[in-house]
């Protein structure tokens, strides 16, 4: 497969209404003090308790809002990827999953509700916070694993290139800036954090197989594969982001001469971007129920 330009700008720009509400909010909150110095801010600041719910399987889960973003990701949880929530939903009682680029759960969440055990994912400190909250918000601190750091084609310290220093942000990028087009903040910077290899973190922490594996990770796709070939080829089904960039066209041929069929495919809606969500399934799987 070859891979195609990007020319879509990513990256959240606020329009004319929310600069309006913004203003407001920054008005009302010099009007009431609440700039952490005093003690009538603290204490209102930590009465705050922003969630939302989203119906899943008959039942209510909750996600942490508060800023736009994660508002965003919990509204728009069934119309972002709907192929995810038609896969996340066919998962069973007997299931590892493994989440790949979890963010702050939006998907780690509903598969914990389903699955025997999640294994998820995600390097950005901020959003696993926020992560280990929604685990928290919904009782699943007991069925799902986290790794919190970055998984690459070695061990090793690495730095990391943020767009912005946000909740629930993504397109991070390993050892180089991203490959997409974003739009930066004067916040963008650099992190040295730990980088592993997702096959070495199995094995030395005794880990289980999971047999369920979605992997979204913005253009960091060559080196996970890399350092993770033997865990990720064993799956019996893997939902990849195909973000049509050469990384990404190097892990779908890799995984189609592995033995994986392209069993179901979603394009992405997104102006001058060539990408897919798909759904690769072993050949010596797909008979089975």
């Amino acid at each position: 497969m070859k891979a195609k330009q990007n020319r879509q700008v990513y990256g959240y720009v606020p329009d004319y209404f929310t600069k309006i509400i913004r203003l407001l909010c920054s008005a009302l909150k010099k009007i009431l003090f609440l700039t952490g110095d005093n003690r009538f801010s603290n204490e209102f600041i930590q009465c705050l308790d922003p969630k939302t719910s989203v119906p899943w399987n008959g039942k209510a889960i909750y996600f942490r809002t508060g800023h736009g973003r994660l508002k965003w990701r919990a509204d728009t949880f069934y119309t972002e990827e709907p192929l995810m929530i038609e896969w996340l939903s066919k998962l069973t009682p007997n299931d590892i999953f493994l989440d790949i680029g979890a963010n702050v759960g939006t998907y780690t969440v509903p598969a914990a509700k389903i699955a025997k055990h999640v294994i998820c994912a995600e390097m950005d400190p901020i959003n696993v916070g926020i992560l280990y909250e929604n685990l928290f918000l919904n009782g699943l601190t007991d069925k799902v694993t986290i790794i919190p750091f970055g998984l690459g084609a070695q061990n090793s310290l690495e730095a990391i290139y943020y767009r912005d220093f946000s909740k629930g942000d993504a397109l991070q990028s390993i050892a180089r800036p991203s490959p997409f087009k974003t739009h930066t903040s004067s916040r963008a910077h650099k992190a040295l954090q730990i980088i592993g290899k997702l096959d070495t973190i199995f094995d030395t922490f005794n880990l289980p197989q999971p047999n369920k594996i979605k992997i979204d990770v913005d253009g960091n796709e060559r080196p996970l594969f890399e350092g993770g070939i033997r865990l990720i080829t064993s799956a019996d089904e893997i939902y990849f982001e195909d973000s049509g960039l050469e990384d990404s066209t190097y892990v779908v041929n890799r995984l189609l001469s592995s033995g994986f069929y392209i069993t179901q495919s979603a394009e992405v809606n997104v102006s001058g971007l060539s990408a897919h969500n798909r759904i690769f399934t072993r050949l010596d799987r797909r008979c089975k129920p």
